[in-house]
């Protein structure tokens, strides 16, 4: 089975080929290995450019309905946090914005938040899980993506997993062409420092975003500079260990505005 990645650039679609049968990426600690073709990236890269944000920008800018899909973990799960301050921003653009929120008890989008009444809709499935790492998005993501998204972004780091993060959102991006076999951009976040125990882990895990955005050319949303700017950021910026306080997440969202519009 094949499928096709389309971006918009300039207002015209560019698509590129990706085959299922390209070649996977395995992950290992300290080490990145291809596991058939030397170089897999031309099959297995996502939809955009080395010049992607550009290309992000274009699709969250488009006049028709927008659907972005949001996954990942409790930084962006509620009504204070980055998601829900990022589609106020976009309200700012002659936007209709509509969010979706998961509920993990449910295991379903149960909560619906409409922000501004502008001429343009934009979709947002927030499938922000509280405690999930990237592989545990893998057997719920049909629910979390219930429709065509334009574009998904990747917000994990915090959580370590069965799986390397940058395998498992390796895993997300080819199950989501499988299913939808058409168009989606791609960005992922690289998340808040951590604090006291947490540190490290969320340190590993940002890194490991990082070098697969790096080896796919994905566009990252820089949240982790953002926060080390403010030399207070531990008091001034977190709630606890992992999560942003109020101050935090305004940050996180304007951030977000800053990168993709």
């Amino acid at each position: 089975m094949s499928g096709r990645w389309r971006c918009h650039v300039g207002g015209l679609p560019r698509r590129f080929g990706l085959s299922a049968s390209a070649a996977l990426l395995a992950f290992t600690v300290g080490t990145l290995t291809a596991c058939t073709a030397p170089d897999p990236r031309p099959s297995t890269r996502p939809s955009l450019e080395h010049s992607g944000v550009d290309a992000v920008r274009d699709v969250i800018a488009n006049d028709d309905r927008v659907v972005i899909s949001v996954i990942g973990d409790s930084t962006g799960n509620d009504t204070d946090e980055w998601v829900a301050g990022w589609a106020e921003h976009l309200t700012r653009n002659d936007a209709t914005v509509v969010v979706n929120f998961w509920d993990p008890t449910a295991g379903a989008y149960k909560k619906r938040v409409v922000y501004g009444r502008g001429e343009r809709e934009v979709v947002i499935w927030n499938g922000s899980v509280p405690g999930q790492p990237a592989d545990a998005a893998l057997p719920i993501l049909e629910k979390l993506q219930p429709e065509s998204p334009n574009l998904i972004i990747y917000n994990f780091g915090h959580n370590d997993g069965t799986l390397p993060t940058g395998t498992a959102l390796q895993k997300l991006t080819t199950a989501a062409l499988a299913r939808w076999g058409s168009s989606a951009a791609l960005a992922a976040t690289l998340q808040n420092p951590g604090t006291g125990a947490q540190a490290a882990e969320s340190d590993h895990g940002r890194r490991s975003v990082a070098e697969w955005a790096r080896l796919h050319d994905v566009p990252t949303i820089d949240v982790y500079a953002a926060f080390i700017a403010d030399p207070q950021w531990a008091t001034d910026l977190m709630r606890d260990a992992a999560h942003p306080n109020e101050i935090g997440s305004r940050l996180w969202a304007e951030t977000v505005a800053d990168t993709l519009g």
